[in-house]
């Protein structure tokens, strides 16, 4: 596992963990409040706990590693100097972008400019710049990023109406039994779990190069497209 993929796993567990503690507290009197906040706690604990003990080695060699700057710098590329080559690329190429593959091609006559040492020092034809966005961008150009984002914008536009929808019934109603904020607690919890999963798989696209995998990309879009079987439907669209 590589080091953001254990801290997006662990952060995302954790908020979802949250979220079904709250909406389970919510349903609860005030007594049984007090014994599930308690059992929470303790296997808050006991999960601590096994971690600590039986995290594989490697696992903990990279979790070793991890510190702020060096995670900001790769989710930003400061340091990073094939996102610097990938960027006069797309420079070079707006429109259409150098096409797919390109940048390992057409990377190695950068890369001495970029960084003042030689390509051999780099390894020369490297296939990715670590930065998925940056990589559509230089290889296919505004116009393929864009339908790319359309694709992303078409699957999760049906989903945001129905939660709008249902934002405004929970806001309204006295007996949702739902936590504050209602209009976030009312989506399906399914739901929930599949964008969490989507916004993870984003944000490491950021400083790795998992969308560049056919099967990571193929199941990031197919997820979102699933979320639809998880919206209730109205009697409208029933009929």
């Amino acid at each position: 596992l590589s080091r953001s993929a254990i801290i997006l796993a662990t952060v995302g567990t954790a908020f979802l963990f949250v979220l079904a503690g709250l909406v389970r507290l919510k349903r609860l009197h005030r007594a049984e409040r007090l014994k599930f906040s308690a059992m929470l706690a303790l296997s808050v604990v006991m999960i601590s706990l096994f971690a600590l003990m039986f995290t594989p080695d490697s696992v903990r060699k990279e979790i070793d590693t991890l510190d702020t700057e060096g995670v900001l710098n790769r989710m930003t590329g400061k340091t990073e100097y094939h996102t610097r080559v990938a960027s006069e690329l797309f420079a070079e190429y707006p429109a259409f972008g150098c096409g797919g593959w390109g940048y390992a091609c057409l990377s190695p006559e950068k890369i001495p400019a970029v960084t003042g040492k030689p390509v051999r020092r780099f390894g020369a034809g490297s296939a990715n710049v670590h930065n998925d966005y940056m990589q559509f961008l230089c290889e296919h150009g505004i116009l393929g990023f864009t339908l790319l984002l359309a694709i992303v914008v078409a699957a999760v536009l049906p989903a945001a109406k129905c939660w709008k929808r249902l934002a405004v019934v929970a806001q309204f109603s006295k007996h949702t039994g739902l936590p504050w904020p209602k209009g976030f607690f009312c989506f399906p919890p399914m739901g929930v779990a599949i964008y969490v999963s989507a916004l993870a798989t984003l944000i490491h696209a950021f400083g790795d190069c998992p969308l560049r995998s056919p099967a990571v990309l193929s199941l990031f879009f197919v997820q979102l497209v699933l979320v639809d079987g998880y919206l209730p439907r109205s009697s409208e669209s029933d009929e």
